[in-house]
């Protein structure tokens, strides 16, 4: 979406959330209005939430549409702001890491075949091997870094593991944040 059409909307949207939120002040509507089109600018960008001042906080409180649960159109969670499809969206994902946080694989490795893909242990921390060990005992593991960090290499050599260890048929599912992270990685992978 272009920029004009974006403001455009987002004005029009905080025009008319301000005008049902029960806020009898002028100054006050007005504070709102801005912040929800803040909050709608910020959601375009990529964003599911803002971060707001005490003061704003106390004027979106004070309006008919907000609360700290799902029950009205804008949730607040102390000092951010939601959408209130964004904040169920962002508690559903949360709550279903969390539950794979508390999964543990405890998949066997090879040691041969561990220290072939990543070497013999050294005293320098290796942290291509710490992350892979990691990876090999939980369903969920984050691997991060800057580029060239190996988070690519990481991974290949994780799954060779996951197939050379696993007793039944993998299934491997890829997913990066970005396209250019996604095709490297596809095609790091073939």
């Amino acid at each position: 979406m272009k920029n004009d059409e974006n403001s455009f909307l987002s004005r029009h949207l905080a025009a008319f959330l301000a005008s049902k939120s029960y806020l009898e002040s002028k100054e006050d509507r007005l504070l709102f209005s801005e912040i929800i089109m803040s909050l709608s600018n910020a959601v375009v960008e990529g964003h599911s939430c803002i971060h707001i001042s005490d003061e704003k906080r106390n004027i979106v409180k004070r309006s008919s549409l907000a609360s700290e649960n799902m029950d009205c159109p804008l949730v607040l969670f102390d000092d951010l702001l939601y959408l209130q499809r964004y904040y169920y969206y962002e508690t559903r994902l949360a709550t279903q890491l969390l539950g794979m946080c508390e999964d543990n694989y405890q998949l066997e490795s090879d040691t041969v075949f561990f220290d072939q893909l990543f070497g013999p242990e050294n005293e320098e921390p290796d942290y291509q091997r710490q992350a892979a060990k990691l990876a090999l005992d939980k369903r969920l593991c984050i691997i991060s870094g800057g580029p060239g960090t190996g988070k690519t290499t990481t991974i290949v050599k994780l799954l060779l593991l996951y197939i050379h260890s696993s007793r039944e048929d993998v299934r491997i599912g890829l997913a990066a944040p970005t396209g250019k992270a996604a095709m490297r990685l596809g095609e790091s992978v073939i």
